[in-house]
């Protein structure tokens, strides 16, 4: 859920700031299923399992050994625009 809450927060922040800046054209929140309604689960500090559903009837869960220890966090902070060079 929090995937849909974050995605819904870029929606409302565009219509705030059409507002300030005195626009009518409102932003409509569409989800996109496939990526909000996805999990992530860690298994243990390398693997991982990710459940998706791409359209009603067809669900995919998929199981990873990225190699990495903690399976690339830093790939995560760098989507919310976070500078990492440094951890």
């Amino acid at each position: 859920m929090g995937r849909a809450g974050y995605m819904q927060t870029l929606v409302v922040a565009e219509n705030i700031l059409s507002l300030i800046k005195g626009k009518n054209d409102m932003k409509v929140y569409k989800p996109m299923h496939w990526l909000e309604g996805s999990i992530k689960l860690t298994l243990g500090k390398k693997h991982l399992a990710l459940y998706a559903s791409e359209r009603p009837g067809r669900d995919v869960l998929l199981s990873s050994n990225s190699g990495k220890i903690d399976i690339d966090v830093k790939q995560q902070w760098r989507q919310f625009g976070e500078d990492v060079r440094s951890i």
